[in-house]
């Protein structure tokens, strides 16, 4: 199979395909989610924000990026390609006159004072499907501490100075869930599975399949989300590109699909409505910092949607 750019398949993810792209605009999917109430169908309103963000190389092949809002919540984005998933980490600290402390517990901290320099100039990101004011951007630096450690130390990032921006956003209105270089196409079918479990941890799983600038494609996305004390932990890992036999098989009229994705997911799962538990299988993903985790079985539920519907952020 044919490898996919991350920032296609992953489209309704922003910060992501921002991210691959080079324009570090991280923290407004978990900052501000998309606001629809107001908009008309097939529309969503993205509000106004503010924050600052930098970006270091992590050991193991590992990106970090970490973005600050005015309140004082800080987000820690960890991706590896390599191993095909990343981590975000969000805590609350204090952020006041330009200095931000925010502790991770027992991972690490952010410590730092911001130092603009230059005036806000207006972003060169593409707006694609979305209408309104595009964002400034103002360049500066970050002085003081800045220190993390993944679980199983599967990275290690440390910086007392380093280049960052801070970014504005303003009210967009944009089609669909989210916004994009180029208007993306709407999954045909989509197979979602999640069990929200106790004790503070969720797991979500999504499948789908579509027609994307005259490619069929494919896609699979595994979301754990850990609640902890002043700390929210979202793995993902994913998988995608253009169809493989037997990978997601589905039969919209008797509401059944099986699915066996390709690494890093093992197994497989099916959906089988006349059963006592419709999601069954040994479907599991290995997820960075944690390892494998079952994506099937008793607790889980699961549906098979068909045509044009929107590609939700799963655990929203």
């Amino acid at each position: 199979m044919r490898s996919i750019d991350l920032a296609l398949w992953l489209w309704h993810r922003r910060y992501v395909g921002c991210l691959l792209a080079g324009v570090f605009l991280i923290g407004i999917s978990l900052s501000v989610g998309p606001q629809s109430a107001a908009a008309k169908p097939g529309y969503s309103i993205h509000p106004a924000s503010k924050y600052r963000v930098f970006s270091v190389h992590g050991t193991h092949g590992s990106d970090v990026s970490v973005s600050v809002s005015p309140g004082g919540v800080a987000e820690v984005l960890v991706l590896q390609l390599r191993k095909s998933g990343l981590v975000e980490y969000r805590a609350r600290g204090s952020y006041t006159h330009n200095h931000v402390q925010v502790r991770f517990p027992r991972l690490g901290r952010l410590d730092m004072s911001w130092r603009p320099s230059g005036k806000p100039e207006v972003s060169r990101e593409p707006q694609g499907d979305c209408e309104g004011r595009k964002a400034l951007v103002q360049q500066g630096v970050f002085v003081g501490n800045f220190s993390f450690r993944g679980e199983q130390n599967y990275t290690q990032a440390k910086v007392k100075r380093v280049e960052g921006r801070t970014i504005q956003t303003f009210r967009e209105v944009c089609k669909g869930t989210d916004a994009g270089p180029q208007p993306a196409a709407l999954p045909e079918e989509i197979l979602t599975a999640d069990n929200l479990g106790s004790g503070g941890r969720s797991i979500g799983f999504q499948a789908w399949s579509k027609t994307e600038w005259g490619s069929r494609l494919e896609g699979f996305e595994a979301v754990l989300i850990e609640q902890r004390r002043n700390l929210e932990i979202r793995r993902t890992t994913f998988a995608g590109g253009e169809p493989v036999a037997g990978q997601f098989r589905f039969d919209n009229h008797a509401q059944t699909a099986l699915v066996a994705p390709p690494s890093p997911f093992h197994g497989s799962a099916e959906l089988a409505n006349s059963s006592s538990v419709p999601w069954t299988g040994d479907l599991s993903a290995s997820f960075i910092g944690v390892g494998q985790v079952p994506l099937a079985g008793p607790g889980f539920n699961a549906k098979l949607t068909h045509k044009g519907a929107e590609l939700m952020p799963l655990g929203s």
